[in-house]
């Protein structure tokens, strides 16, 4: 009987899920609470609509941050070390959840 040894799992603490388990109501952006963790749904409501928020450095991959709203058509984000300030047409096009740890 031939029997191989099975590669063992990458050591180190588990990452904590992005999403809790009860999931939370999307919402667009525009509505997201201040300095709150939020995970990107949805980017824009068009291909070329998230093709140009992708070339932003916004992704569905990485947690975004609501910094501030400087004014009611503006929004400030952190995404990772960058901030982007975004029209609230263009916010709005962004669908979010809270995050687990937001």
């Amino acid at each position: 009987m031939n029997s191989q040894a099975q590669p063992s799992e990458k050591a180190g603490a588990p990452q904590a899920p992005l999403f809790c388990e009860t999931q939370f109501t999307p919402l667009p952006l525009g509505e997201a609470t201040l300095n709150k963790k939020y995970k990107v749904v949805k980017l824009g409501h068009t291909p070329l609509q998230s093709q140009q928020l992708r070339a932003l450095g916004l992704s569905e991959f990485h947690p975004i941050i609501v910094m501030e709203k400087p004014g009611s058509s503006t929004r400030l984000i952190a995404n990772g070390g960058a901030r982007v300030a975004l029209d609230i047409s263009i916010a709005n096009t962004i669908t979010v959840r809270e995050a687990c740890n937001g």
